[in-house]
């Protein structure tokens, strides 16, 4: 299978930011072959069972490269990406019962998705943003009477992957020759240099796995008929409903141990933590469907 656009996600951090670009001269259109195997069993009219294993290969996959930030220049877009390619594996587990006031499914997948570019990582395999090990997916609707239905579905899934660093560097400065021109290192820019300044220092890619994903949505559909064979239906939604602010980036912060108590000194002892920034709280919703 081809794809003629590629979709390039932000890896610093877990947003909606993910970049689209075309195919031209220089990229190639993505390319994925995929091996799959399953087992399906349906035992009556009221249940269906299956359990599949899939292998994928990815080629010509686009990334954005290592320091891609310092290439501000739009003109240069072509510069801030690098090809490469990746593999997805695992198996995927589905339950459903399709009969009844109550139906609904459930279902499992275990995962694995990896990449790797000769430019990023030093050419070493990495987990993908979107290496997520376990989802789960769990629906049940309940048909209590011809006017009167409720749903409930909950989501879990394993958090996204992101890049961060652990630790911080010194910044050196730069000395011209005067006699030949060239440029060497210096002396620090920061002669008191602590942990939470300089530039941040990053090991490998994605290495950095957020608090898991859950989610539970509620909902009620009310029908009322109406004439001529029409009907309209009320439908109020709970997206969240105990609330739970998903982690979508994570940023660094310094504690120093100062018995002292405050105040900031080169011979404390310091290091880092890592706080989430959460979004998306509970959200009702009303909404009303005619349909004719």
């Amino acid at each position: 299978m081809n794809q003629y656009v590629h979709q390039i996600s932000e890896s610093y951090i877990n947003l909606p930011t993910d970049t689209w670009m075309p195919v031209n001269n220089k990229f190639k259109p993505l390319c994925s072959d995929q091996l799959s195997a399953g087992v399906y069993y349906t035992p009556n009219k009221n249940y269906a069972f299956s359990a599949e294993g899939y292998y994928k290969w990815l080629n010509h996959i686009l990334d954005y490269k290592d320091g891609y930030n310092y290439l501000s220049s739009f003109a240069e877009w072509e510069n801030k990406f690098t090809a490469g390619k990746g593999n997805t594996y695992g198996i995927e587990l589905f339950a459903r019962k399709e009969t009844g006031k109550i139906t609904g499914y459930i279902g499992y997948a275990l995962s694995w998705n990896n990449r790797q570019f000769d430019e990023i990582n030093h050419g070493k395999s990495f987990p993908a943003k979107f290496d997520n090990r376990h989802k789960l997916n769990i629906v049940a609707n309940w048909q209590i009477n011809k006017k009167v239905e409720l749903n409930a579905s909950w989501t879990y899934m394993t958090g996204n992957r992101v890049t961060v660093s652990f630790e911080n560097q010194q910044i050196l400065g730069q000395v011209q020759s005067p006699q030949t021109g060239n440029i060497y290192p210096g002396q620090p820019l920061l002669p008191h240099f602590h942990p939470d300044e300089g530039v941040g220092y990053y090991t490998t890619r994605n290495n950095f796995r957020l608090p898991a994903y859950h989610r539970l949505d509620l909902g009620i559909n009310i029908y009322r008929s109406l004439k001529k064979g029409r009907t309209g239906i009320w439908n109020i939604s709970i997206y969240n409903a105990y609330c739970y602010m998903a982690p979508v980036g994570i940023y660094k912060r310094f504690w120093t141990q100062n018995p002292m108590g405050s105040g900031y000194y080169p011979e404390n002892k310091s290091d880092c933590y890592f706080e989430t920034l959460r979004l998306i709280p509970i959200i009702p919703s009303v909404s009303y469907t005619y349909k004719f």
